[in-house]
């Protein structure tokens, strides 16, 4: 298990420790733990979060175009692209962020070294796209604050890497 969120009473919070994650053998330090409330944003996965009583709110942060000549550069712009709640604007963003992670690893095995005029060309203009759409997004999202049921999976390594 990466990161969970579990909204709640504190007794319930207690039980959901108990019984999810002590049974699993997976034990959550109080250091490694987070909690909001009130009208305190407290920084959580890269984002400001905050607890309004009846649901989780993400500040959506501000990301602003930068243009690139690199791999590693075109990977930590595309990167920024959080999928915080399935709006058009966000699909549309974390799309072309994916399409700048395609054409910059494909042709750079260097993180480094610039690329070439024509795909740098290519990655910019998928990059200033999402930087577009990005602000279509409302300024703070709530998170998952009508969820009853939780699935809990993993991928096919068995190793919970994808969990």
């Amino acid at each position: 298990m990466d990161d969970i969120v579990a909204i709640g009473l504190s007794d319930d919070l207690v039980k959901f420790e108990k019984d999810l994650l002590y049974l699993c053998g997976f034990d959550v330090p109080p250091n490694k733990m987070n909690s909001w409330s009130g009208d305190s944003w407290s920084r959580w996965l890269g984002c400001d979060c905050k607890w309004d009583g009846s649901q989780l709110l993400v500040k959506v942060p501000n990301i602003d175009y930068k243009p690139i000549t690199t791999k590693r550069q075109a990977f930590s712009e595309a990167g920024k692209y959080l999928r915080l709640c399935e709006s058009i604007p966000g699909v549309q963003a974390r799309g072309h962020a994916d399409i700048v992670r395609k054409l910059s690893g494909q042709e750079a095995e260097d993180w480094d070294v610039p690329l070439s005029t024509s795909t740098t060309r290519m990655v910019n203009q998928h990059l200033e796209a999402p930087a577009t759409a990005w602000n279509f997004i409302p300024a703070e999202v709530p998170l998952y604050s009508s969820t009853e049921r939780m699935l809990i999976s993993h991928d096919a390594s068995k190793d919970a890497y994808a969990s």
